[in-house]
């Protein structure tokens, strides 16, 4: 079971308001991905933005910088916490960073980032002008300021993982399904999503998810018409 670590920091900006936007600006490597999204205020917890409900709430629109890692090579497991009530949810673990290339690029991602904070176009944001990644007021865990540290880089990433809401693997082709997607074992039951991907094909994958959809309907017709 494989789900790509989410990393993030939150500048408020109360200073120069925001207009809303679901993504401003995209960046892909081989390594991470990276984007950035600018949110209104908030009165109840997005649990789907950040990882715990204890999360600060925003008092201004705020920029929402996030990095995620692709892949990824750390994996977890899904197994049933019962095997006769459905309503019982399974046991799910990812192993964030489990393995330590991924733990890598994630550093490298954040400290991008820290390069981005310090650049002129986002002085207007900061509260107070200092030089650097400081001088911004920020929601939730800053970044380390020694950007040489590695260490407090990799505790930050440990810390402050969330899901990208990427799951995959979880059906995969081979263990669970065959080569059409059929449930190994049960007749007419076929698995058609992300699940039975080994890695997410994309920074936005749901196009493929979509197509593949698209192509095993067409295919089922064409079998149950021959």
């Amino acid at each position: 079971m494989y789900d790509n670590p989410r990393n993030f920091i939150n500048i408020l900006t109360q200073n120069d308001p925001l207009e809303p936007s679901i993504v401003t600006s995209l960046a892909i490597t081989n390594n991470f991905y990276q984007c950035s999204i600018s949110l209104p205020p908030y009165t109840t917890p997005a649990y789907s933005l950040f990882p715990c409900s204890s999360y600060p709430l925003p008092n201004s629109t705020f920029a929402h910088f996030l990095s995620k890692v692709p892949g990824p090579l750390s994996y977890g497991y899904l197994m049933l916490n019962s095997s006769f009530d459905v309503t019982i949810p399974p046991i799910v673990k990812f192993n964030y960073f489990s393995d330590s290339t991924n733990l890598a690029n994630c550093v490298a991602s954040m400290k991008s980032i820290g390069n981005v904070l310090g650049t002129e176009t986002l002085k207007p944001y900061k509260v107070w002008q200092t030089e650097g990644i400081e001088g911004f007021e920020y929601l939730g865990q800053p970044l380390p300021n020694n950007r040489t540290d590695d260490a407090s880089f990799e505790k930050f990433c440990k810390d402050t993982v969330a899901s990208c809401c990427h799951c995959h693997g979880g059906c995969l082709v081979g263990k669970v399904v065959d080569g059409g997607l059929r449930v190994k074992g049960i007749n007419a039951l076929r698995v058609v999503d992300s699940s039975t991907f080994p890695t997410a094909p994309a920074s936005h994958p749901q196009g493929f998810y979509l197509m593949l959809g698209g192509y095993m309907g067409i295919k089922i017709l064409r079998e149950r018409s021959d």
